[in-house]
């Protein structure tokens, strides 16, 4: 069976909201569905009303096992807020910083014993659900080292404020603006064989086989994947794989319908255009059943 089940799960975690307050004016659905994999690896974190009024909306694509992803749910708030930048409202700057924060936090003790009290509840939970066994005990002092150099998560984040529409990706997640019929991708997809990140990747001493660094990562920026991060020489944006984001900002419009935030997976079964129809199809669909 490998990393994989003999039949999908198909049970669906949902969670719905809305901004506080009329300046924002949101209303947001989240769900999450674990399907093949032995183990759900990713995860999403949403706060419709952060210290300064602001909404984000992060999708988190673990690989490697959920570990990573995990961690950036559980402090992606607290990281992001304590940033002067963001207190100083310079949200393109906040939203970098937060990235390499995260990342930076990763390679210390404290973020590595995290990390790994996460691992030893998955585990559990793994036990308790009979999808794979495993032996007892707390993860190792080798398993510490190992975590962080081993996994790891793309991310991208919407932020909103009472004016714009700001977003930041590592990795290929995706999001999209609808208006009406409309489609417009907020991010572009970090794919090993770009131009740009193909020539990031060969400079650090990596190669891209068949789409995939070294032949194993499918992705090209990542928070995590330390083992990929090891060039002394080089800055963290010049590194094989980087968790520093690409950062768009968008002014709101009267014309915006939804955002889509997803992981890749979405958008390998359809364009952004494409699954934006469909979506408009479902949302009419279910306002004619009401």
């Amino acid at each position: 069976m490998g990393h994989y089940l003999s039949e999908p799960r198909t049970d669906k975690q949902i969670d719905k909201g809305a901004s506080d307050g009329t300046d924002l004016a949101l209303r947001y659905c989240a769900a999450s569905m674990q399907g093949w994999r032995r183990t759900m690896e990713d995860t999403c974190y949403v706060n419709a009303s952060l210290p300064q009024g602001e909404a984000v909306f992060c999708v988190f694509d673990g690989h490697g096992g959920r570990e990573i992803a995990a961690f950036c749910r559980m402090e992606f708030e607290r990281t992001f807020t304590a940033l002067e930048a963001y207190q100083a409202r310079n949200y393109e700057q906040a939203l970098r910083d937060c990235f390499v924060r995260l990342d930076e936090l990763l390679t210390t003790i404290e973020g590595q014993n995290q990390v790994v009290e996460i691992s030893n509840q998955i585990q559990q939970e793994m036990r308790e659900s009979d999808q794979a066994q495993f032996s007892g005990g707390d993860a190792s002092d080798e398993t510490l080292r190992k975590i962080p150099q081993n996994v790891g998560t793309t991310a991208c984040v919407i932020l909103v404020t009472k004016t714009d529409i700001f977003c930041a990706n590592a990795g290929d997640s995706r999001a999209v603006l609808a208006q009406g019929v409309q489609s417009f991708d907020l991010s572009d997809d970090h794919k090993p064989e770009n131009e740009d990140e193909l020539i990031r990747i060969e400079g650090a001493g990596g190669t891209v086989e068949d789409g995939r660094i070294n032949g194993k990562l499918s992705l090209s920026r990542a928070i995590g994947d330390m083992a990929y991060k090891q060039n002394p020489s080089l800055s963290v944006d010049r590194q094989a794989i980087t968790c520093v984001p690409d950062v768009t900002r968008r002014a709101r419009s009267p014309e915006d319908s939804y955002i889509l935030i997803a992981c890749d997976g979405i958008w390998e079964c359809g364009s952004s255009h494409e699954i934006v129809e469909l979506v408009n199809e479902l949302v009419e669909q279910r306002t004619n059943e009401q």
